[in-house]
């Protein structure tokens, strides 16, 4: 089962979301702009959450969850495999993301102007990240990646954001990849 572009955009009485084991997409735009939205649990069925665009084609991309204000607590299920371009973009009351074990892929500016957001960890099953994931999001302070293989990412830019806030913040990888980190482009700015 999926739940189609912008089905509940804008809908303001959503409070908590718990979705079940049937569901395995939830395409753009399907919870954008509920501010009411404080609580997100993903069940172990769900694969993708939203959208990647091809090319620089942005102006419809709206995430699936992207501009949820009052949103606090994501709880992501094992099975998750990708979170897309602008998914929790403008989630400004997100503080902690624990992205789990089995997620390949994280898209353009999907935590994009998390403003509250202080803490990151991401599994080690991510592959590659699109263009600054976590742009926007200038209180974050920890930043954990269980990645053995430095992630590919797009244009080689930095994870966090585009505005070289990368130098200020801590990485924890595991201690014997550290070389493989200093010496690729991207995450290099951490070393």
């Amino acid at each position: 089962a999926n739940i189609g572009d912008r089905a509940f955009n804008s809908c303001r009485s959503l409070v908590n979301l718990n979705f079940p084991k049937s569901l395995t997409d939830i395409s753009r735009g399907a919870f954008a702009n509920c501010s009411s939205l404080e609580s997100v649990t993903f069940a172990e069925g769900i694969k993708s959450i939203g959208y990647e665009y091809e090319g620089d084609n942005t102006s419809s991309s709206e995430g699936a969850f992207q501009n949820c204000s009052a949103l606090k607590q994501i709880v992501f299920a094992k099975g998750l495999e990708k979170i897309c371009q602008n998914t929790f973009s403008g989630c400004s009351s997100l503080a902690e993301v624990v992205i789990p074990e089995g997620v390949i892929f994280i898209g353009r500016n999907a935590f994009n102007r998390c403003s509250k957001l202080t803490s990151v960890s991401l599994p080690s099953s991510l592959i590659s990240c699109s263009t600054t994931p976590f742009s926007g999001c200038n209180k974050l302070s920890s930043v954990k990646c269980e990645a053995l293989l430095p992630p590919t990412l797009a244009d080689g830019l930095l994870p966090l954001d585009d505005m070289g806030l990368a130098l200020k913040r801590p990485l924890s990888v595991p201690e014997w990849t550290l070389n493989s980190y200093k010496l690729t482009r991207g995450w290099a700015a951490f070393a």
